[in-house]
C-alpha cells in the first residue's frame, strides 16, 4: 500500500500552503484525489505521479518547432 502524502508534502509539490490552494491546483491539474473527513485533501504518491506521467505522454511533440 503506498504512502498517503502528508500535508507537508502536499505544500511543497503544489507550491501552496492553504487547503484550498492546494485542493485548487489539484483539480486544475488534474490530480484525483480524497478528502478526509477534516476537510484535507489524501492521495498518494503514485497516484500524483501517474496522472502527471499520464498527461505529460498524451502531448504531442511540435516537429514544426523543431525545424522537421
Amino acid at each position: 500500500m503506498s504512502q498517503i502524502l502528508t500535508l507537508t508534502e502536499l505544500k511543497m509539490l503544489t507550491g501552496y500552503q492553504r487547503r484550498g490552494d492546494i485542493i485548487r491546483w489539484l483539480n486544475k491539474n488534474g490530480i484525483p484525489y480524497c478528502l478526509r473527513a477534516d476537510g484535507q485533501p489524501a492521495l498518494t504518491m503514485h497516484i500524483y505521479e501517474q496522472t502527471l506521467l499520464n498527461a505529460s505522454s498524451s502531448v504531442e511533440p511540435n516537429f514544426a518547432a523543431a525545424g522537421m
